[in-house]
């Protein structure tokens, strides 16, 4: 899940996303937060959870490639069952991942802390140094292949993946979009993996999708889910839908810029106020379950 700018509801999405595919396929469905700078889905999830002293990806990505293998045993693989909850466990103590989930809906969670306070803390200038280099990119996108595999190893098979990127492309979102492209040249057919670009309707970010868009190839192009986020719904009446509360200056060019590859999520106060205060409200809205099943579908069939 990608964004080219922050604050346009990426991590939201992502976290209603996992709940509405869990529920869907019966299955677990794992998020990763993959935006090894910030805590934003760790903070989301529950303000009570202590994710700053627990195991987590950024553990993974610093450590060495030998001991890659070993991080990832099932005892000690740092992912954590954000849903269905446990009655009786410490709501400030992360469940580790059971076996037992197995053919069940659950929201499963990998969170990264680049300011752990762990027993293995984690110096962030370091974190961001190798973030940000062009090879590491491969290194942490090879350590999240690995975690998903691990993690299906344990429970079984997994009803979907769910990977949240920092906003911006930088080398890490390069080495997906590159992936998915060879996935599609090597098996002739679509990738499992799917790009989901979300966007605000505000102008500035508008125009910058426009311009990540046009600089994509084919291949990639195919491999991409838009969202609008934040849209008005709108009245079936209304000539243009949701598409009239996008930023007025970009209409004409919207309309031939993405034509009909957009999906909608429309604004909802009580989001935005369950994500202030990190307790987000299940089950949403008539319409915005809608446009979120809308997505799951255009996701993952």
């Amino acid at each position: 899940v990608f964004s080219l700018k922050g604050g346009v509801g990426k991590t939201t999405l992502t976290y209603f996303l996992g709940r509405a595919q869990a529920e869907a396929s019966q299955k677990p469905v794992l998020l990763i937060d993959a935006d090894l700078s910030g805590t934003c889905l760790g903070d989301l999830l529950a303000d009570t959870v202590k994710w700053a002293e627990a195991p987590n990806l950024a553990h993974l990505v610093c450590g060495r490639p030998e001991a890659l293998p070993e991080a990832l045993g099932a005892e000690r693989l740092p992912v954590y069952v954000h849903f269905p909850f446990e009655p009786g466990v410490e709501p400030h103590r992360p469940r580790r991942l059971r076996a037992t989930l197995t053919g069940q809906a659950a929201v499963l969670f990998c969170p990264s802390h680049s300011e752990s306070t762990g027993e293995l803390p984690i110096d962030r200038d370091v974190l961001q140094a190798l973030v940000a280099g062009e090879s590491a990119g491969g290194w942490v996108s090879h350590v999240i292949e690995r975690l998903s595999e691990a993690t299906a190893a344990v429970v079984g098979e997994l009803g979907g993946i769910l990977v949240d990127h920092g906003p911006g492309m930088g080398a890490l979102q390069r080495v997906v979009r590159q992936a998915i492209a060879e996935d599609r040249q090597t098996h002739k057919a679509a990738s499992p993996r799917r790009v989901l670009l979300v966007t605000s309707r505000d102008g500035v970010d508008l125009r910058m999708c426009q311009s990540f868009d046009a600089r994509l190839d084919e291949g990639e192009a195919e491999a991409l889910c838009w969202v609008v986020n934040r849209v008005q719904p709108g009245q079936p009446s209304t000539k243009g839908g949701w598409r009239d509360s996008v930023d007025a200056r970009f209409r004409r060019e919207l309309a031939s810029w993405f034509s009909e590859r957009a999906l909608p999520f429309y604004e909802a106060p009580e989001v935005a106020s369950g994500y202030a205060c990190s307790q987000l409200g299940w089950p949403l809205g008539e319409s915005h379950r809608q446009a979120l099943e809308a997505i799951r579908r255009e996701l993952f069939g």
